[in-house]
């Protein structure tokens, strides 16, 4: 039996989780970013 490693349906899966992981990531740092910067423009009018 040759050595395949993970299924297909692993990889799409595996795949599938790290862009989801890195779509949260970077929805969470961007809203973070601009709740943070709409702070300080209130702070200095």
């Amino acid at each position: 039996m040759p050595q395949t490693g993970l299924l297909p349906g692993s990889w799409a899966m595996l795949i599938f989780g790290v862009l989801l992981l890195w779509g949260g990531l970077a929805f969470f740092i961007t809203t973070a970013m601009r709740a943070e910067q709409a702070r300080l423009a209130r702070r200095k009018k």
